[in-house]
């Protein structure tokens, strides 16, 4: 029954919702700009990105995309820098890295605001370097449904619990009767019958 119940109760559990991370007036020091979205689920120690889509263009560099999945060749990473905060990477192989850290600890999960990025981010290429100086990404978080049944839910998954629990048990019932029934030795009926009278004397003689 317990595992029953424990499946019952799984099946209400769901994921965390994902954030969708907007890039806002980024600005690097040769007078580039960055912008763009990514999405990103749970918290940054241990979550994943699903999607990014990010423009960066003027300054010293050309204009680039980082874009999945209409890059195959483009892909992306999250990590925990040194100091505790999380690095989001963005790479197109052969030609740049796109490097956005956020000034929170890593081991948290974010709720909907803005947040300042950190001047260690950075883009760079085979020969340039160049590094954020201004500009926020702001975090658009949906409210995670509850995972908490509620009190209504609960009965019923309680109540079908007990009925497949007690259907379980009579057909347990049954199998057992119908081995019992089945080990049993028939009966042997005796083909040798024997008859007995009363003599004068007493005793009985067999016939």
């Amino acid at each position: 029954m317990l595992r029953l119940f424990t499946l019952f109760a799984a099946l209400w559990i769901t994921n965390v919702s994902a954030a969708v991370f907007h890039l806002e007036d980024v600005t690097f020091n040769d007078g580039g700009t960055a912008s763009g979205h990514f999405v990103f689920s749970g918290p940054f120690d241990s979550g994943t990105l699903s999607a990014w889509d990010i423009t960066t263009s003027g300054g010293l560099l050309t204009e680039l995309d980082y874009r999945s999945p209409a890059s195959p060749s483009s892909f992306a990473n999250v990590a925990i820098w040194e100091g505790g905060q999380p690095v989001f990477f963005f790479n197109v192989p052969g030609q740049r890295t796109l490097q956005i850290m956020l000034p929170v600890p890593g081991s948290i999960e974010l709720n909907s605001g803005r947040l300042q990025l950190s001047s260690d981010s950075t883009e760079s290429g085979s020969q340039v370097s160049r590094r954020v100086v201004g500009g926020s990404v702001y975090v658009d978080r949906q409210p995670t449904p509850s995972t908490v049944p509620e009190p209504q839910t609960w009965t019923m998954m309680l109540l079908g619990a007990m009925l497949l629990s007690a259907w379980s048990m009579h057909r347990s019932v049954i199998r057992r009767k119908n081995d019992d029934t089945l080990a049993e030795p028939p009966m042997l009926a005796s083909s040798n019958k024997h008859f007995f009278k009363a003599t004068p004397t007493g005793t009985r003689a067999l016939l």
